[in-house]
Formats: C-alpha cells, sequence, structure tokens
C-alpha cells in the first residue's frame, strides 16, 4: 500500500523536476563554456600544391632559435586516385603524430566522420615558414577527387606540451599514382 504525499511535498517535488529539467534544457540548448575550453585564434596558410611523391615539409618560423608552441595542427586538401596517403607531424626530438591518413577505396565511398571545420574563425597568416623539400606541383587538372580531407587532425587536435620543437616537418606519403592536393594548413601557436 502506498501513502499519498502531503501537498507541500508534491509541490516541492514537482519544483525539483523543474529545475532539473530547466538545468538540462539550459546544458543542451545554450552550450555554455563550462569545460574549461580557451578559445584561442587559428591561423591558416594557403598552399595550393599537388604531392604526387613522398615529401616532406619544413615548419619553421624567421627566427631558428624561436622555441615553436605549436597547440593544433590541420590539414584540408583532396586525393586523386585509389593509393594511400599519410600525412604526419614530426618534431625534431623524433616524435611523430598522424593528422591524416587515408585506406584504399573498394569502388564504394566511405564516411570518413570528419567534423567540418569550415566555419571556424581563422586569420591568414605568414607566421610560420612552410616549405617543401622535395617535389610539387600546383597541378589545377586533376579531375574529381576521390576523397575530400576537410580539417583533419587525427592526433594533432590537441598537441601535447611535450611536442613543442625549434622546427616540425610535416611529413606527406603518397602511394605511386596517387595525388594529394595539399590545400591549406592551419594551426594554432
Amino acid at each position: 500500500m502506498t501513502k499519498e504525499l502531503p501537498l507541500w511535498e508534491k509541490i516541492a517535488l514537482i519544483g525539483a523536476w523543474l529545475a532539473l529539467m530547466g538545468g538540462l534544457t539550459w546544458l543542451v540548448a545554450l552550450k555554455p563554456s563550462i569545460t574549461g575550453f580557451v578559445p584561442s585564434e587559428t591561423s591558416t596558410q594557403v598552399l595550393d600544391v599537388a604531392v604526387t611523391q613522398n615529401t616532406d615539409f619544413v615548419i619553421s618560423t624567421e627566427d631558428p632559435t624561436l622555441m615553436l608552441n605549436l597547440k593544433s595542427f590541420r590539414v584540408w586538401g583532396a586525393v586523386y586516385g585509389l593509393g594511400k596517403v599519410r600525412v604526419t607531424l614530426e618534431n625534431l626530438d623524433g616524435g611523430r603524430l598522424l593528422v591524416y591518413a587515408n585506406t584504399p577505396k573498394r569502388g564504394l565511398e566511405t564516411i570518413t566522420g570528419f567534423v567540418s571545420h569550415e566555419g571556424m574563425a581563422s586569420t591568414p597568416d605568414d607566421k610560420l615558414r612552410i616549405r617543401p623539400t622535395g617535389p610539387v606541383s600546383g597541378q589545377d587538372t586533376l579531375g574529381k577527387p576521390t576523397e575530400l580531407v576537410d580539417g583533419a587532425c587525427v592526433e594533432t587536435c590537441a598537441l601535447p606540451d611535450s611536442f613543442r620543437s625549434e622546427e616540425y616537418r610535416l611529413v606527406v606519403e603518397v602511394d605511386d599514382g596517387t595525388v594529394f592536393k595539399l590545400a591549406r594548413v592551419s594551426y594554432e601557436v
């Protein structure tokens, strides 16, 4: 047998339930910044180069004595062909983190799961010098891409402080017959 609650307990229960629902609605609808995330400015460099064979890009500042402290690193571009493409970021201590990798296509398009960052505020910048150590071209007639790369940062979305370096290398590995069109990079320092 259940005992009926007094009126004041019913009102208190309904009030607590409404407060809980209001709080949850506030969290979902307003998305408040209660996670400790500190927004920062993202810099972007347009490279617009076609990588047809394994190539490294040296990332440095004008002053080689400055220690870089990249907070994040992303790439945008497109893959042409069915071969593998792998992009990693290396520091001078030998640390290597995966920025992007694809798998050969088997005839059906796949869903990558990458979130588009087109709306992310970024500023064109040339704080860092990014220059290739191998051959690249500015090919414009590559046909239809087999995969678009939209702000990829598999292990480089949030770089650890221990990954600091005076210079970094962006290593792009491509299979024969495959082209990786590296459109731009963005980073936080």
